[in-house]
């Protein structure tokens, strides 16, 4: 009798090692799932300024992705910038635009102007000087578009970022965000 119940205990035991190691491998093929989709699509991207985390939309994007073997979508969005969310900050606030892809960008460009012209799109507006850095963030990396623009009154923002083909689909990849600063 003691024979039996020592041979249960031992396969209860092996079946909660199995069980754990199955569940572990699962989360692990999950996470990878996530990471791999997610650094399929449009970025997700954040803005970082005067201590508010505030989520970006994109306003223009051109996205391309295998979708099967020899197969390609595209997806294209084009519209005219908001420039929202709007960030209360300091007349030489410290910016961050944080990328939730784990692929580096080829270029970051940002555009800031005072004044829109007439047609919504930024009127004159000089180029902002953009360091790119990687940050860990849990099980992949992020990158973080750092900017140090002076805001007198407001000024309107336009990120623009690009990353390679890793697909071998052709196309850029590319997408730009927009949002504005506030200072009184």
């Amino acid at each position: 009798m003691k024979r039996l119940i020592g041979r249960i205990r031992e396969v209860n035991a092996m079946r909660r090692t199995i069980g754990a190691l199955a569940g572990a491998l699962l989360a692990a093929l999950a996470a990878f799932a996530t990471v791999s989709a997610h650094d399929h699509r449009v970025p997700r991207a954040n803005l970082h300024a005067g201590g508010v985390a505030k989520t970006l939309h994109p306003w223009n994007y051109e996205w391309v992705r295998r979708s099967g073997p020899g197969e390609c979508i595209a997806i294209a969005a084009d519209g005219i910038p908001n420039f929202r969310p709007r960030a209360d900050v300091r007349k030489h606030p410290g910016l961050r635009v944080v990328f939730r892809k784990s692929q580096r960008p080829r270029r970051v460009q940002a555009l800031a102007s005072r004044h829109l012209a007439d047609d919504g799109y930024l009127a004159n507006a000089p180029t902002l000087a953009v360091k790119l850095r990687r940050r860990d963030r849990g099980d992949h990396p992020v990158w973080v578009a750092a900017m140090h623009p002076t805001v007198r009154h407001r000024l309107f923002v336009d990120i623009s970022a690009h990353w390679r083909d890793v697909d071998g689909c052709g196309g850029d990849q590319n997408a730009s965000w927009s949002f504005r600063l506030k200072h009184d």
